[in-house]
């Protein structure tokens, strides 16, 4: 518990000291509005994923293993449609709010480190779910090596990429590295290995599913606002917001309103509204 905890503190947190060390202060006073957004909307949604460990643990106990695998690939469904909806929120939003609403323009990084500012949200978050089970079953010991592997990795690149890029984007690209291309198949092998009992790729398959679907609805409002918007100010703020409401939800319930797994969580939520 203290490796995690210590590696998952120190994954993200460390790029703050590494950008003042590397690129100065001023760069790094810019970069921490952007991070402490990104933190501020990780904190909000994770109170669903904290509020439902408890129910996940006990449904865990009293209910079969294949009860537990189908309610955990609906809920999987919604979360990532949930982080993909706040990532293409970010990418739209990220500048009109910090240049038109926040800070001003003085305050704004380029729109290429604002991208990737939002891949570390979604890969961070694309992974708290099945932390959630992984937390809810006691299965810590299983990848209890993965943030000492991921930690040297982090810094040995970070410090490699910042020097050849002198920029920010040198810190962030070993950070979204190490996230989405070792931690998430990590943690989801000892999910499945471990708790589930049975072959992974139905998840795989389904997560890559979902993310290309949310790259699609990601890219569609970017482009979209840029076109109907391109200003950073308040009023772009509200046109971009209503305008990536109405198309993520279009390009998410079209191709997905039939499955199985959107039943699922739509039956949750109408007893949820019910009670």
């Amino acid at each position: 518990l203290f490796v995690h905890t210590l590696g998952n503190t120190l994954l993200v947190n460390v790029d703050s000291i590494l950008i003042s060390a590397f690129l100065g202060l001023s760069v790094q006073s810019l970069y921490s509005n952007y991070f402490y957004i990104l933190t501020a909307v990780n904190g909000v949604v994770e109170i669903i994923t904290n509020g439902s460990r408890a129910g996940i643990g006990n449904k865990l106990i009293v209910d079969t293993k294949e009860n537990n695998h189908k309610l955990f690939l609906s809920m999987s469904y919604a979360w990532v449609a949930l982080i993909g909806f706040c990532a293409t929120c970010m990418l739209c939003l990220y500048q009109p709010f910090i240049g038109g609403v926040w800070v001003g323009p003085e305050g704004l990084l380029s729109n290429r480190v604002m991208i990737f500012m939002v891949l570390v949200f979604y890969t961070w978050m694309f992974r708290v779910l099945q932390l959630t089970y992984r937390d809810a079953a006691g299965l810590w010991t299983k990848d209890w090596l993965k943030p000492i592997v991921a930690m040297f990795i982090k810094l040995v690149f970070s410090v490699l990429l910042v020097k050849l890029t002198n920029d920010v984007i040198g810190i962030l690209i070993p950070t979204i590295f190490v996230l989405g291309i070792i931690y998430f198949p990590w943690e989801a092998s000892v999910l499945y290995k471990h708790l589930f009992q049975r072959k992974w790729g139905v998840y795989i398959k389904r997560m890559c599913a979902y993310t290309a679907l949310n790259l699609i609805s990601a890219v569609l409002c970017y482009g979209v606002c840029q076109w109907l918007s391109p200003e950073n100010t308040i009023i772009s703020f509200i046109i971009r917001l209503f305008v990536v409401s109405v198309i993520f939800a279009f390009c998410w319930l079209v191709p997905t309103h039939r499955t199985s797994e959107f039943k699922t969580m739509l039956g949750i939520v109408k007893r949820f509204i019910h009670k």
